[in-house]
């Protein structure tokens, strides 16, 4: 299950680790999402807002 895996994840790393990986997915996709997609900055703006 997907929540095992996480679980063991988080297991093995410190919350700053955890912290850093999701700033570094978090500027990931915002490189790639396109300017002109309103529901993909929609969605970004949202992850942005859940990472903080």
């Amino acid at each position: 299950s997907l929540d095992v895996q996480y679980s063991v994840w988080l297991d093995n790393h410190t919350e700053q680790e955890a912290v850093r990986f999701i700033a570094q997915g978090v500027a990931a996709g915002e490189a790639s999402v396109d300017s002109e997609d309103a529901e993909a900055q929609q969605l970004l703006s949202l992850i942005k807002r859940l990472a903080a």
